[in-house]
């Protein structure tokens, strides 16, 4: 009896297993959900960082152009009121890459 019950619960548990097996291949495989791009805003915001502002938004950028699920809209830059080179760092970036300056 007890050899029985052992193997009924091996059984109960393989058939369970094999049910989350096709489970997973359903929804990974058939029942994938068409996801839509996100709109995107995103909104930087800079002051006295001029030592580290051109590698942020170089590989800001770089990471941003790679990424193809996202639909940006809009990247806005805002210096606020910064006493060093930021706004002239700043500025030859937007030349280089396409987002919107904005000085407070």
């Amino acid at each position: 009896m007890l050899e029985f019950l052992c193997y009924s619960f091996i059984w109960i548990c393989a058939i369970y297993g094999f049910i989350e097996i096709l489970k997973i291949i359903f929804y990974t495989f058939i029942k994938t959900p068409k996801v839509d791009k996100c709109k995107i805003h995103i909104i930087i915001g800079v002051k006295n960082c001029e030592n580290n502002i051109e590698s942020f938004l170089r590989t800001f950028f770089y990471k941003i152009l790679n990424c193809q699920k996202l639909d940006i809209n809009e990247i806005v830059v805002v210096d606020m009121n910064s006493t060093d080179n930021t706004k002239k760092i700043l500025k030859k970036l937007n030349e280089d890459y396409e987002f919107e300056y904005r000085e407070l």
